[in-house]
Order: C-alpha cells, then sequence, then structure tokens
C-alpha cells in the first residue's frame, strides 16, 4: 500500500493581484518538497488564475460575497477540505478571513501570519504565528520569506506565472481577432490613472506608427465609466468588449503584444501570461509591487506626494500628468522591439 504523501494547503485569501504576485513562492515551496501534495484555496474569483498552474495537485474555490459571510455556500467546500485531513494549512495573508478558514480547514498544523490589524486574537488561530518579512521588500519576497521554515530558499526566482485556459483560445480569439497592443486605461483607485487626454494621444502616436491598439478597463462601473468617457475624447479608439469571465480576459491578454496599463491586476496577469508589459505608476513603490518577468518594465512619475493608500490624488497636479504619451510610446516601442528579439533583457527588479 503508497504511503499517504504530506498533504499542505496555502490560503491565499485576497484580491487577484495578490494571488498572483504569491503564485513564484508556491512555487518554489513545490520545488523544495516535491514530495508533498499542495493545495490552493483562494476566493471563487482568482479560481481562474490557479486552475491551470500545472505544479498545483489541487486548486479550490470557496464562493463569498464582499462584507458578509455565505455559510450555506461555504460550509460544503469547509466540509470537502477538512476531509482532506490536511498536515499543515499555511495563510500566506494573515486577514481575519484566512485566519478563520486556516481553522475551519482543520489541518494538523496552522501555520499564519502575525499580522497587524483586524481580529485581536487571530494569532490563536494558528500553533505558529510567523512574524511578518519588512514591508517595504517585493511581496513576493515576503511570502518567500514566509516559507523559508519549509525548505524554500529566500533567492528562488520571483517570475509570475499564469497560463490561459486552452479551452477558451477560441472566445479569446473572437474578441481579439489579431495580436495587439491592449491599453487597460482602469484601476481600483482614480490615484493610480493615467489621463484620458495622455491615452488619447498614446493612441494617435500608436496608430501612426502602424501599431494596432485597442482599449480595455475592468468590469466595475466606474471603470467601464471611464472607458465611456475616453471613447467621447476619441470615438475613433477601439474597445474591447466588457469581459466578466476572468478566465476569458486571461486568454485575450495572452494573444495581445504589449500590455499598457496602470499599477492594477492586469499588469500582473499579462506579465505572468509571458505578455510584454509596460506600467505606469504613480505613488505606488515599485519595488514592492512591479511585475517580475522577462518582458516587464515600467515608468513612474516623478515628484509624487500622494499616499498609495489613498483613493484619489490631492495634489495640485495629477503627478501621473508628468508621464507623457512620447515618453510612454519610446517605452513601449523599445519593449516591441525587445520582445521580438531571441536575445531580450529581463528588466526585471
Amino acid at each position: 500500500m503508497a504511503e499517504r504523501p504530506f498533504k499542505i494547503l496555502a490560503i491565499v485569501f485576497k484580491f487577484l493581484g495578490d494571488v498572483v504576485v504569491s503564485i513564484p513562492a508556491l512555487r518554489a515551496l513545490k520545488e523544495a518538497r516535491p514530495e508533498v501534495e499542495l493545495h490552493l484555496l483562494v476566493a471563487e474569483e482568482a479560481y481562474p488564475l490557479i486552475k491551470t498552474l500545472p505544479w498545483v495537485d489541487r486548486a479550490w474555490a470557496l464562493p463569498r460575497t464582499r462584507g458578509r459571510a455565505r455559510m450555506r455556500d461555504t460550509w460544503p467546500v469547509i466540509r470537502a477540505l477538512r476531509a482532506e485531513k490536511f498536515d499543515l494549512s499555511l495563510d500566506l495573508i494573515g486577514n481575519d478571513r484566512g485566519a478563520f478558514l486556516t481553522l475551519a480547514a482543520g489541518a494538523r498544523e496552522k501555520i499564519g501570519l502575525n499580522a497587524p490589524k483586524g481580529f485581536l486574537g487571530r494569532r490563536y488561530f494558528y500553533h505558529e504565528a510567523l512574524a511578518e518579512a519588512p514591508v517595504d521588500w517585493h511581496e513576493t519576497r515576503r511570502h518567500l520569506h514566509f516559507l523559508r521554515k519549509l525548505g524554500v530558499s529566500a533567492e528562488a526566482p520571483l517570475t509570475l506565472e499564469l497560463h490561459a485556459d486552452p479551452a477558451l483560445q477560441n472566445a479569446a480569439a473572437a474578441i481579439l481577432p489579431r495580436p495587439a497592443i491592449i491599453a487597460h486605461v482602469s484601476t481600483s483607485k482614480p490615484l493610480k490613472e493615467w489621463p484620458h487626454s495622455h491615452w488619447s494621444e498614446l493612441a494617435r502616436l500608436a496608430r501612426g506608427d502602424g501599431h494596432e491598439i485597442v482599449f480595455a478597463s475592468g468590469p466595475a462601473v466606474r471603470e467601464r465609466d471611464s472607458l465611456q468617457t475616453l471613447g467621447k475624447i476619441d470615438p475613433e479608439i477601439p474597445q474591447l468588449p466588457p469581459i466578466k469571465d476572468l478566465g476569458v480576459y486571461l486568454a485575450v491578454l495572452a494573444r495581445a503584444s504589449l500590455l499598457v496599463s496602470g499599477d492594477t491586476g492586469p499588469m500582473h496577469f499579462a506579465a505572468a501570461l509571458g505578455t510584454p508589459t509596460l506600467s505606469l505608476f504613480g505613488p505606488s513603490l515599485i519595488h514592492q509591487w512591479a511585475p517580475q518577468a522577462p518582458f516587464a518594465r515600467w515608468l513612474q512619475a516623478a515628484g509624487c506626494t500622494c499616499s498609495a493608500h489613498q483613493e484619489s490624488c490631492t495634489a495640485a497636479t495629477h503627478c501621473l500628468n508628468r508621464l507623457t504619451p512620447a515618453e510612454v510610446w519610446a517605452e513601449a516601442k523599445s519593449l516591441l522591439k525587445a520582445a521580438e528579439s531571441p536575445k531580450a533583457v529581463n528588466h526585471s527588479l
């Protein structure tokens, strides 16, 4: 009779971008401990990000509604997790929901983060609550630090990884028939968004040099409104239709020749898929959040005085205005050329 494998449940219960930046550390765990059976639990909306990772033995999705519990939906998943009889659970985020899931999954040993804020007794949900790595480290490096006691090297590669679902290729081709530059104009906060007039000028420059460019946004109402505002400024700008299915959007990004975006989830998605990615940063910390991939580059506006945690810019002039369309287009052309070269240089941190 075969010996039962050591089973680990990794919990990454946060936003989509946070799930993506955790993937290199989890891959390093599997490489360091190939004998373990690695399971990964994320929120339902993040499931398309992890279901095609070839080294994850099983991907789990937990239904949720922000702001309230849905035990009728979550209990079947929790019950199934408990039936797996995990030897170890790892809460990589350390928020309240992750702590409760760690406790509910019932692993024999539970390790989490002694993270600030949240429920006061949260650290008692774990057998061991580890101190967080310094907050100014790259987020992936912080995850590697958390996993060090399991034999994961702190110097493991930070390179992102995602795989588009092959079953969605036809749906993606119907939306983006030919490789083109995708300009993703929205982010979760107005603070991080490039001005509409700059996006319009970027479209003019791209078209002038013979490049096809299409514009996209997130599915939220504010983000779709932002894309409509751009369309009023320049009616000739082609726009992708709303794509509510994350798996389909990943397949579309995988077809793109380049993604240009602000500091938002799609920049991590595209970089992880191997699509050349140019990210436009305002007050966000590049050394902490810049996507790590062979064809990922970034530009940052100088002199930002706002905090990255603000919703909107409070400066007299939005700092992202200082990143000119000419500057962005020059970097975009350079990146497109580099991606075509077999000797392309990795510009990761």
